[in-house]
């Protein structure tokens, strides 16, 4: 797949993507919000919301669909640019590799050691630590995947013991980052504890759903778009 093919289809791929997790969250995630807002608005002193909830939604759905675009793209000129050098014998089979790649360091580690709270968790004061903390987590973790990808391809004489050593030295460094990096104090939350383990796990499905379906779009789209470009070729050979 040459890079325009890569980026028009990561571009298709996570604006469909950021569509799917838009629907998600309204179905699943936006509940759990509207009711944290709700008893965070009964709370003495609370301050009147900023936008109405249908604003909040439209705000919600349009950064879903910006986020799938800017991931799209990126996603497709990565690819590009280390195609040939993800362990992987198909094209098929090294998007879902690069998919499942991005899924793991930038979504799921950075999630399990700092997951999503709803509105009402957290106090002002840290938005900036806490962002920071994550930021910095995420950049880690994905020089950590890159650093496995290159200790797998380093490795290709130790046939048997490839991807047992891969899997430990990338394991000893995930686990000491993961350990080794600031932990978020949560401070006395109102909500009820359901709620809080409600959101934080249909806020990881959301995020699952996304990557999962660019994952299937990139990967379809790619191929639909290398097939007619040979037929092109074909045909003009023909000519």
């Amino acid at each position: 797949m040459k890079l325009g093919e890569s980026l028009r289809a990561g571009l298709l791929a996570g604006v469909l993507a950021g569509i799917v997790w838009s629907l998600f969250s309204l179905a699943f995630t936006t509940p759990f919000i509207e009711k944290a807002i709700e008893l965070e608005q009964a709370a003495p002193g609370a301050e009147p919301e900023a936008f109405s909830r249908n604003m909040m939604k439209f705000g919600m759905v349009v950064g879903f669909l910006l986020y799938g675009l800017m991931v799209g793209l990126l996603f497709g000129a990565v690819y590009a640019l280390v195609r040939n050098k993800l362990p992987a014998a198909t094209e098929r089979n090294k998007g879902f590799l690069l998919a499942f790649l991005a899924y793991w360091s930038i979504g799921l580690l950075p999630f399990l050691k700092y997951p999503a709270n709803p509105p009402g968790v957290g106090g002002e004061d840290d938005i900036v630590f806490r962002q920071a903390t994550y930021a910095g987590f995420i950049a880690v973790s994905v020089l950590l995947a890159v650093a496995g990808v290159a200790w797998f391809k380093y490795l290709s004489k130790a046939t048997r013991l490839r991807w047992p050593l891969t899997i430990a030295g990338y394991g000893i460094f995930a686990a000491a980052a993961y350990f080794l990096m600031p932990v978020h104090s949560l401070p006395p939350v109102t909500l009820p504890p359901e709620m809080l383990s409600g959101f934080r796990a249909v806020s990881l499905g959301g995020m699952t759903v996304f990557w999962g379906a660019l994952a299937i779009n990139f990967v379809l789209l790619g191929e639909k778009l290398a097939g007619r470009k040979s037929k092109i070729k074909n045909q003009e050979s023909k000519m």
